[in-house]
């Protein structure tokens, strides 16, 4: 018979295995109260979410026209020669 051959498995760094969760539990539990101890101002942080939505949704989807304040002439001009060429 052939014995099944299993991966190996790097050893933990901690090998007790009540002192590595009671390591992850302690950090756990300081990462949350730290959290829940900082002051944060709700409304501030509501109206800074609406105007990031404002931002973002003026660039999706990305207006390629050309711009108001440019002619089309100068707009062609401005264009990288990097750039694809645009159809007629």
């Amino acid at each position: 018979m052939t014995a099944k051959v299993s991966h190996w498995r790097k050893p933990p760094l901690i090998k007790t295995p009540a002192l590595r969760y009671g390591i992850y539990a302690v950090a756990l539990t300081y990462f949350v109260l730290t959290i829940a101890t900082l002051p944060i101002d709700w409304e501030r942080t509501a109206k800074g979410m609406e105007a990031a939505g404002r931002i973002f949704s003026g660039a999706f989807p990305p207006a390629l026209s050309v711009p108001a304040c440019c002619s089309a002439a100068s707009w062609k001009a401005s264009r990288s020669p990097f750039s694809p060429p645009r159809a007629a």
